[in-house]
């Protein structure tokens, strides 16, 4: 059916009413057998789906939201009135009974798999009277496969219900009559309109606003999560249909148009309104159409299918990030047009206060929670640019938020200042100012970023404004994200960050504050434009700065910290920390204590800003065990530590005495060991492989969990064969225990000492008993060869394979190094995580005769990112340039079967 001429609408109801005319005619519904109840049932099915499907081309052809919307509502329209004359066949029942719809459906605002929300309103005194009516029609749209709400009320009792329920208050406001007796509805309008138009629509509007502001707090008071809720979330399709209830209780206007005659918002901001509020409805509709049900949250794992129904192009990720970006930049918009709109209803409610003048006779102005420019600003700032950063700094240092008369003074001089903005001296000094505030910095930049000053004065930010990450780790957009690290610098500074006593400490030494707050805001500013982004965000920092006339000092600094804000993760996760060289290689990019406090603390604070799962008490463990590993290297001297430490260690581990464990014992088991195990395995620890070697000659493997500073950690202790690893992981791995660390050494003389850093399947750092006790049941089989440890793994997947998990594929990716250590060769794995993972990789090495010293076990976006330091079973580095480029294809083609 074409769905573009001009008549469209008048032809989609006729011919609509004629196919529903012909089934009535042909497939009677009512007074027939079961088989032709069936029959009738079938044949209206097809005319809806029919026309569903001409309504969804109308979307696939880019037909607006409210066009799509409407059309659906039509739809509905014609089925209702047509079944109301199908099964009332009684002449009496036609009148004292009325067909509304209500909310969404009322509206003219359907989605093409919303609810039809119905009121069947009767007279006074009725009864049952309309009873069977109304049960014939229910069940039939219920057998139509439509998802109906509906209620039976006479004039009283939706007065009376009104009263308590809210949604219903708001939805009889937005009724929409559709068939029955229309004087009756026209009756009970009337009266519930006049009741509106005392007290009672004031008080609901403010009932309004308090539910938005508990719907707001829900979502933390920002647009900018990973995962939405278009109705639900700031800025959606609440917030506009806040703004039109708003309009409509009080009595002065009922479209978005009117928000303009009434003075709420200018001219130019009515067209942006309507155009978003197309747009969400548009992203509804896009939504239900793929999911084939009702949906409102913008799940991580459909945004790609939306966005290709929304008709968004580009490469991998592109699409995605194209639509969550324009959805970002729509609902921010509304979000903060909703707000102005219920700042300026609630105005003229305010209580006349005293407003209190700044001591410091800067002149601002504040009365309750909102902030003004001095009287003597009029209209504009062109003789006093530097106001323009000033208030901001005054709000964030107060708390306040920026008054109406001030937005629309900052908003008409926005673009009106001199295009060089940066450059002008005052705006200079007010900014310097402003990043050396003892508090409130973080607000202050989110209240410039809100009114468009943040952009016009570091015009590179906008590149990251509203940018979205099509990944499970970043739960914020990049602006946002950077906003919070500088938030959580300030927590840090202020000795309020939760639970983390030990960065305050840090902060206190910090005298730089400025540009460590400067480098939090700009660290991901190279987002955007693919890989590698630090190195490029230092570049277009610097530029920046430079226009902004920084110091050189202060701009290196920033260089620094942007260039090497990954760096700490990068190697608390994933390299060998008791590596010398790794050490010496991050003291030398370091260079200074005073760098190192700082980038620990940004390191920190990015961690913080992902999102709440993002920094676990391991990886806190392992940043602050470099940062103090590190500090005592750059105070004291990196070679004579290390020289130092491996004499000081041996002669600690000859004074730990135990009634099994001898001195000579203790000297022969170090001898059969190489020197790092000596400098980095605490004296206990070693006294207890000793004693487990001993028990392991007895039963052929020794296991041990121990529960220590928020971490488990298992030591194996058995013969080295091939494939023991192998074995071993996968034997963990079938027990409901991830492995997140592992540090292997092997004796002269055969024997392997494995400890792995492990927790259980929910992430918790304690190891059940049970748990406990069915792994090391499970290792003695496998390892006496009484069951293969595949069959244990298949178990182990059938048992959880209903287990949903948010994955999202990337092809897996191995890089081998051999510049990173002197004495190990470092394979990087980057891939989907999956259960038997590290079978599947040690599986391979082994098959390479490669054994594996060190595993560190991490995450890197949403990916596993795994790095082996590995050398030949013989001996030595794997440097053979054919057997690397076998290794790399063998690991990925056993990581793609994944």
């Amino acid at each position: 059916m074409p769905l573009s001429s001009e008549s469209y609408s008048e032809q989609f109801v006729e011919s609509l009413d004629s196919e529903l005319a012909e089934v009535a005619r042909n497939h009677p519904y009512l007074g027939v057998s079961p088989v032709k109840v069936r029959q009738s049932l079938n044949a209206y099915r097809n005319v809806l789906r029919k026309y569903h499907s001409s309504i969804k081309a109308l979307h696939d052809n880019l037909g607006s939201g409210i066009k799509v919307c409407s059309k659906l509502s039509e739809l509905i329209d014609q089925i209702i009135k047509h079944l109301f004359t199908v099964v009332n066949i009684d002449e009496k029942k036609k009148t004292g009974l009325a067909v509304i719809a209500l909310g969404g459906y009322g509206r003219n605002e359907l989605n093409p798999y919303s609810d039809v929300d119905l009121l069947f309103l009767i007279e006074e005194n009725s009864g049952s009277f309309y009873d069977n009516v109304i049960g014939a029609m229910i069940q039939f749209l219920w057998d139509m496969n439509l998802n109906v709400g509906h209620s039976t009320r006479n004039l009283n009792e939706c007065i009376e219900a009104a009263k308590d329920d809210t949604y219903l208050a708001t939805s009889l406001l937005e009724a929409r009559f559709l068939t029955g007796d229309e004087v009756l509805w026209q009756g009970f309008r009337d009266m519930y309109i006049a009741r509106l138009r005392n007290s009672t629509g004031l008080n609901l509007a403010m009932q309004k606003i308090e539910e938005r502001n508990a719907r707001l707090e829900q979502y933390n008071r920002t647009v900018q999560i990973h995962t939405p809720n278009v109705k639900e979330s700031p800025g959606g399709l609440r917030d506009i249909h806040a703004a039109r209830w708003i309009l409509m209780l009080t009595g002065k206007g009922s479209s978005l148009r009117d928000l303009y005659t009434l003075g709420i918002l200018y001219e130019y901001e009515i067209p942006a309104y309507e155009e978003d509020f197309d747009f969400l409805l548009r992203v509804r509709n896009a939504m239900h159409f793929t999911a084939g049900k009702k949906s409102d949250v913008l799940e991580h794992l459909n945004l790609p299918e939306i966005a290709k129904n929304l008709k968004y192009k580009g490469k991998k990720t592109e699409p995605t990030e194209k639509f969550m970006r324009k959805y970002y930049m729509s609902a921010g918009r509304v979000y903060r047009l909703t707000n102005h709109i219920v700042g300026r209803f609630l105005k003229q409610f305010e209580t006349p206060k005293k407003q209190h003048i700044k001591s410091d006779l800067s002149g601002f102005v504040w009365s309750g929670k909102k902030v003004d420019f001095p009287p003597f600003v009029k209209d504009s700032l062109q003789d006093h640019p530097g106001l323009l950063l000033k208030i901001f700094a005054f709000a964030g240092e107060k708390g306040l938020e920026i008054s109406e008369r001030a937005t629309a003074i900052i908003e008409r001089n926005l673009y009106s200042l001199e295009e060089d903005l940066p450059a002008n001296p005052d705006v200079r000094a007010e900014f310097y100012v402003l990043i050396n505030m003892q508090k409130g910095l973080g607000k202050s930049f989110r209240l410039m970023h809100e009114h468009g000053v943040l952009t016009k004065l570091i015009p590179e930010f906008s590149k990251i404004s509203w940018h979205y990450q099509y990944d499970f780790y970043h739960a914020y957009t990049t602006d946002e994200h950077s906003i919070r690290v500088v938030e959580n610098l300030e927590k840090m500074a202020l000795g309020t960050i939760s639970k983390m006593p030990e960065l305050t400490e840090i902060m206190t030494d910090v005298t730089a504050r400025g540009a460590l707050y400067i480098a939090g805001l700009l660290h991901d500013i190279g987002k955007g434009g693919g890989k590698a982004h630090s190195v490029r965000g230092e570049r277009i920092a610097t530029h920046a700065l430079e226009r902004l006339g920084f110091d050189e000092r202060t701009i290196d600094l920033v260089r620094f910290l942007i260039r090497e804000h990954l760096l700490m993760t990068h190697i608390s996760q994933r390299r060998d920390m008791d590596d010398e060289d790794i050490i010496n290689d991050f003291i030398k990019r370091v260079g200074s204590t005073g760098r190192l406090r700082m980038l620990t603390l940004l390191t920190f604070a990015d961690l913080l800003a992902l999102s709440e799962e993002a920094l676990t008490e391991w990886k806190k463990a392992l940043l602050i065990n470099l940062y103090h590993k590190t500090m005592v290297y750059l105070e004291k001297g990196f070679e004579k530590l290390i020289t130092k430490s491996g004499k000081d260690i041996i002669k600690r581990v000859l004074r730990v005495r135990r009634d099994s464990v001898s001195e000579r014992k203790v000297r022969d088991h170090l001898k059969l060991l190489p020197e790092q195990y000596i400098r980095i395995t605490k004296p206990s620890s070693i006294s207890a492989h000793i004693i487990g070697i001993e028990c392991m000659k007895l039963t052929g493997v020794w296991a041990s969990f121990r529960h220590m500073n928020d971490v488990s950690s298992l030591t194996i202790i058995t013969k080295d064969y091939q494939r023991a690893l192998s074995d071993i992981c996968g034997t963990i791995t079938s027990s409901d225990i991830s492995i997140i660390g592992a540090q292997v050494f092997t004796r002269d003389d055969g024997i392997i000492i494995d400890t792995f850093l492990v927790v259980d399947e929910n992430d918790n750092s304690l190891i059940d008993p049970d748990t406990q006790k069915t792994f090391k049941k499970n290792l003695r089989r496998v390892i006496s060869g009484e069951v293969d440890v595949i069959d244990l793994i298949q178990t182990h997947i059938n048992r959880w394979k209903r287990r949903k998990r948010k994955v999202i594929y990337t092809q897996p990716r191995v890089k081998i190094h051999n510049d990173i250590s002197s004495n190990y060769t470092v394979i990087d794995v980057f891939a989907m995580d999956y259960t038997g993972l590290l079978y599947d990789i040690s599986s391979v090495l082994a098959s390479f005769n490669i054994d594996i010293h060190t595993a560190k076990i991490g995450t890197d976006e949403d990916q596993v990112a795994d790095a082996f330091y590995a050398r030949k079973r013989a001996g030595g580095k794997i440097e053979d340039n054919e057997t690397l480029k076998k290794i790399t294809k063998k690991l990925i083609e056993e990581l793609g079967k994944a």
